[in-house]
């Protein structure tokens, strides 16, 4: 059978619809939308968004595509992707002076010494880390004995800084009390400690120093649990 008959097309643009409908001989009546010019005027409104400033996220959500595809456009049209600027809040003079204060309360500064140093009292201090929910360190010979001998025992296992945070104490404190690390301890010294600790190697640190404070030797519980430690790591005990 032959048909005849004229096909036009559906214009969907803009809010002007146009459409007309061809007929053939057998009276069937047909509609043919081509959605490529559709496609093609959505991508343009897309590039002019994107002209205009707005973000790839919004433009996305405005039109019901991806991210991706907006990008895609972007590409294709040569516009660069505006991102949101977020001011960044200015800090006042008082501002700095409050974190400097507090890091220095939590690197172990005493309060009392800042009281001095800045000529404020040790009270406003304390308000600035309320206000912040923050803890102030305490000094490391305030906590218990029994805490003191937890902290040089998780020591063999955990980080100082680690410790310091969870039982609420300044490093700067530990060191003061402790002594400094077996690093910088003298040959003679290192070597005695070296000793003890083979010939006492399930012994505590308190009582290790114990042992080499009665062959004349003062060496920190700081140095004993780090000396004990690397011993370990290298097999030697």
């Amino acid at each position: 059978m032959k048909y005849c008959g004229i096909i036009f097309y559906l214009n969907l643009m803009r809010d002007t619809p146009i459409f007309s409908f061809g007929y053939s001989c057998c009276s069937s009546v047909f509609l043919v939308v081509d959605m490529k010019p559709l496609k093609e005027f959505q991508n343009i409104e897309i590039a002019v968004e994107l002209d205009k400033g707005l973000t790839v996220a919004s433009i996305a959500r405005q039109f019901s595509v991806s991210e991706s595809f907006v990008r895609k456009i972007a590409t294709q049209a040569g516009i660069r992707e505006r991102r949101q600027k977020i001011p960044l809040p200015k800090v006042s003079p008082e501002q700095d002076l409050i974190t400097e204060v507090l890091e220095q309360v939590q690197d172990g500064v005493s309060l009392k010494e800042l009281s001095h140093s800045y000529q404020i009292s040790i009270t406003q201090i304390q308000e600035w880390f309320l206000a912040r929910e923050i803890q102030i360190p305490i000094d490391f010979k305030e906590l218990t004995e029994s805490e003191k001998a937890e902290v040089l025992d998780l020591l063999m296992e955990n980080e100082l800084s680690e410790l310091a945070e969870i039982y609420n104490f300044s490093i700067k404190s530990f060191y003061e009390l402790s002594g400094p690390h077996y690093s910088v301890l003298e040959p003679q010294k290192l070597a005695v400690l070296m000793e003890i600790l083979m010939d006492n190697p399930g012994v505590s640190p308190v009582k290790i120093q114990s042992i080499a404070r009665k062959s004349g030797y003062d060496i920190g519980l700081f140095a004993i649990v780090t000396y004990k430690k690397r011993l370990q790591q290298l097999n030697r005990l």
